[in-house]
């Protein structure tokens, strides 16, 4: 096949990605990751999902609505299966399709393979630390699939069928897989309105499309009541921890995401597309507030910009005097050999990588997470109090034990949050208060509350290493 030609070109702006997606598999880095994980044993240990905390000694028992139950099952046999490198490839493997599903939007809409690697490798390199495994890959998986159907929704009639059945399944998978699949409503209901405004003719289309979608979105084993639950995360979240707070403006890779966001949704407003500026708009509104969103948008963006047209600026001539001869425009094409240099320059990188990842693939940070034999010391079924990115991480290494709180917002709430990173950090106060209820502790080297356990009375340390420090009461 001429590669210059065709899928050729694109299949290798796909391949592109892959050394980035690569770098990123390397460590895992959040601890959302490990308690998914162990959420997927218990639910195929139990055969049924948990509807009551079982990981704690702070909040056992508390109500818990599991949002991403099938995501965790998939992580629980990549673990059983490979341990945490099978974590780390099954990451590796969604944030590389979500790519390509990126680049199949950008095809869609007229870009060419080289402004779209281009763009594409850009977005990926400045969202590469919400890359990480957890169910939001599967969210920047669904949202191209999202737009390739909804555009289709407004082609002739005989295709609406098939177009609305793959909505209704595509909102079943997806909520059953993460329940940020709501999202979802008020994004059709943005397009609707815009349709209203636009292109009313095919209003009806785009309401059966809203209606398919939510009833397809109450597919779950919460029913309704996951629209509750998103609120409550989103609620408990807010302002806690990084992800769900204002982006951070003073970085560069933060403000280029938004300028990108916001350049794609005024192409999509001066173009009219009522289905396109909605998918766009909102994110981008969004991810002014919750940091977490400026993925979506910048997934969006990177499908809209490379095949946008940029105006040409044209100069007018000036006469000379001296005749000059004429000089052919350098035109920059996908040629085949440029294709192959291409290919041979990715087979490289890749090389390299491999070499470089197989030792460190699905490691932990070791800046973050102690390693196993640091947490080995604790004794059976101890109540440990940990801070908050531990809680994750002590449950899946060590599931006898119960944590002090873990990255389930929803689940402890943002107060109980609070009151366990203060007594983690703070190196001055009721050290009986603040580890009240508690048989073991395990915190940063760092933290306050090591600094005071080194030297309390009723406390000895059993272990440390460079990320976290083991303490015993008694």
């Amino acid at each position: 096949m001429d590669l210059a030609r065709g899928r050729g070109p694109w299949l290798l702006a796909w391949l592109a990605v892959a050394p980035i997606v690569a770098l990123r598999a390397g460590t895992l880095a959040e601890s959302d990751t490990f308690w998914q994980t162990r959420t997927g044993e218990l639910i195929l240990d139990l055969g049924r999902l948990p509807t009551a905390d079982p990981f704690s000694w702070t909040a056992a028992g508390h109500p818990w609505t599991v949002n991403s139950w099938g995501f965790d099952v998939l992580l629980a046999w990549a673990y059983r299966s490979g341990g945490l490198p099978g974590i780390a490839l099954a990451g590796a493997v969604l944030a590389f399709l979500a790519a390509g599903l990126v680049l199949l939007v950008a095809r869609r809409l007229g870009a060419g393979p080289l402004a779209a690697t281009v763009v594409v490798q850009g977005a990926a390199l400045a969202q590469l630390t919400f890359l990480s495994v957890r169910p939001q890959l599967v969210d920047y998986c669904v949202i191209p699939v999202l737009v390739l159907l909804t555009r289709g929704v407004t082609r002739p009639a005989a295709q609406l069928p098939a177009r609305l059945v793959g909505l209704g399944a595509l909102a079943t998978v997806w909520v059953n897989l993460h329940s940020t699949a709501v999202m979802g409503v008020p994004l059709l209901a943005a397009a609707a309105v815009a349709t209203a405004v636009w292109r009313p003719a095919a209003l009806g289309r785009v309401g059966a499309a809203l209606a398919v979608y939510t009833l397809g979105v109450m597919v779950n084993p919460a029913g309704p009541q996951i629209l509750a639950q998103a609120v409550t995360v989103a609620r408990e979240s807010t302002g806690v921890i990084t992800e769900w707070s204002r982006p951070e403006l003073t970085s560069p890779a933060v403000v280029a995401g938004l300028v990108a966001a916001a350049a794609a949704a005024v192409v999509t407003w001066r173009s009219r597309d009522p289905l396109l500026f909605p998918l766009l708009a909102l994110p981008a509104l969004s991810s002014l507030v919750w940091a977490r969103m400026l993925p979506v948008a910048v997934l969006l963006a990177a499908a809209v910009l490379p095949a946008t047209r940029l105006p040409r600026l044209v100069l007018p001539e000036r006469p000379s005097r001296t005749a000059l001869p004429t000089v052919k425009p350098v035109v920059v094409s996908w040629g085949r050999r440029g294709v192959l240099s291409l290919a041979i320059a990715l087979a490289l990188v890749c090389a390299l990588l491999a070499g470089g990842l197989a030792a460190g693939l699905g490691q932990p940070d070791p800046a973050t997470y102690p390693a196993v034999a640091v947490t080995d010391r604790l004794p059976p079924r101890c109540h440990v109090l940990n801070s908050y990115l531990l809680g994750g991480w002590l449950e899946l290494v060590r599931p006898d034990l119960l944590v002090s709180v873990d990255s389930r917002n929803d689940v402890f709430g943002a107060e109980q949050v609070r009151r366990n990173e203060a007594a983690v950090t703070r190196s001055a106060g009721d050290l009986a208060a603040d580890t009240a209820g508690a048989d073991c502790v395990v915190v940063p080297a760092t933290a306050g509350l090591a600094t005071r356990l080194r030297s309390a009375p009723g406390w000895r340390l059993v272990a440390q290493d460079a990320a976290a420090v083991a303490f015993v009461r008694g």
